[in-house]
């Protein structure tokens, strides 16, 4: 989901996407190891003014087409349940994006993943916009449902592929490779969201875990 200049919501400790690949576009207030911006309070940038979205899901999906990989689609998730917002001068933001790139023209797809009804009981390829309601999750602010995640992963792995997620979180697509046979390797920031990932895997009594912490 994109985010507001100013909203308050940039994260501390992390990166800026674009500090490494785009000067024009970096982030003052950072720290002495080039980490994202500090303040819990607001963000601030050279060019985008306050009140103004980021455009960060455009910036990364333009600078992944520069970079030569091929942006197949944009779906749209649309949350019946958004968060709520204490704004007067805007629509509440409810729909996030899922951007499809590929390296080359052939890739494996399942489309009977994305498959819906038709009213005469036949089957269709579904439309760019999903309604599905959000799942939120008690110590996590971004977490995906799992019907989403689900039909994205079968859609494009198979039995025995390996994903990785460089965001865990909830571990939702842990949860969903663990359950449909895929192999998964994820990291995240967070230790303790590690950590949780871990006895969850542990749980399962699964044969093989490995754990590494920075």
């Amino acid at each position: 989901q994109d985010t507001y200049m100013g909203s308050g919501v940039s994260r501390s400790h992390h990166n800026h996407w674009e500090h490494n690949i785009n000067p024009t576009y970096r982030r003052v207030g950072l720290d002495s190891q080039g980490q994202g911006n500090i303040s819990s309070v607001t963000a601030h940038h050279d060019i985008i003014k306050n009140k103004s979205l980021s455009g960060i899901p455009y910036r990364i999906a333009l600078k992944l087409v520069d970079m030569g990989f091929i942006w197949r689609e944009q779906i749209i998730w649309e949350k019946p349940n958004p968060m709520p917002e204490n704004i007067e001068d805007r629509v509440r933001q409810s729909a996030e994006y899922v951007l499809h790139f590929t390296n080359n023209g052939k890739y494996k797809f399942h489309p009977e993943s994305f498959m819906v009804k038709t009213k005469d009981g036949g089957l269709r390829l579904d439309n760019q916009v999903w309604v599905i309601p959000s799942e939120p999750k008690k110590g996590h602010t971004a977490t995906f449902p799992r019907r989403l995640v689900e039909r994205l992963l079968l859609a494009v792995t198979d039995k025995g592929d390996t994903v990785f997620d460089p965001f865990l979180g909830s571990g939702t697509m842990l949860e969903v490779c663990l359950d449909t046979e895929r192999k998964f390797i994820g990291c995240d920031i967070n230790r303790q969201f590690i950590e949780d990932a871990v006895k969850m895997v542990k749980s399962r009594k699964l044969m093989t875990l490995n754990a590494y912490y920075c």
